[in-house]
């Protein structure tokens, strides 16, 4: 839950309940590949960074030494912090990548250029990271079943009901603590520069 830790998000998140598109054959604008199909992808992980104060940060990760502080420009005393769910939609993306190698060596930085031992350890982490996310999450919506012609087993109707978070609800509550980009009236108007790290600051010998 966005409360355990953000007491003020769940005020501003509301949730609907949808029915999953899951037929085989379904045609998706999130499938494929192509500029299109990697647009579409952009626009639902590119969710930015946002600014949560040090007890916050502290609460979630055991690193405290090695804080990103925000500078004065972003908000005075918060510490640099995203929502899991753009990770976690990233790792999706790119195991669908990984699935048209002979496309995206040529087109995506993860995969053009990169050693191969380094592509497979970046598709290694996605992979754990979204069946811990799975697992956690450990979803009880109902998966039911029919009979269908010319077939003797069950068939699994994979156009589940569930309960979820309305994304545009959950966007525009981050869009509202977005520090890497001023906003007018819901609008970008100009992408601010990374933190700095600053010079007397070392940081861990090895990422965590």
């Amino acid at each position: 839950m966005l409360g355990q830790w953000l007491p003020d998000a769940e005020a501003g998140v509301e949730y609907e309940t949808q029915r999953f598109r899951g037929s085989f054959g379904l045609q998706s604008p999130f499938t494929g590949i192509g500029p299109e199909t990697d647009a579409a992808w952009d626009n639902i992980t590119d969710g930015g960074a946002i600014g949560i104060t040090k007890e916050q940060w502290e609460a979630v990760n055991e690193y405290h030494d090695y804080p990103v502080l925000l500078e004065k420009d972003y908000g005075t005393g918060q510490y640099l912090a995203s929502l899991d769910v753009f990770h976690q939609l990233h790792c999706v993306d790119l195991l669908r990548k990984a699935t048209h190698r002979e496309y995206y060596d040529k087109h995506e930085g993860s995969f053009a250029g990169a050693p191969e031992n380094v592509v497979q350890g970046h598709l290694q982490h996605c992979v754990e990271m979204l069946r811990q996310t799975l697992m956690c999450h450990g979803d009880i919506s109902l998966l039911t079943y029919n009979w269908v012609e010319g077939r003797s087993m069950p068939h699994p109707n994979f156009n589940t009901v569930h309960t979820c978070k309305k994304w545009d609800t959950l966007i525009k509550w981050n869009m509202h603590r977005d520090v890497t980009v001023e906003w007018e009236d819901g609008v970008g108007k100009k992408m601010l520069s990374p933190p700095v790290k600053p010079k007397n600051v070392k940081g861990m010998k090895t990422p965590p």
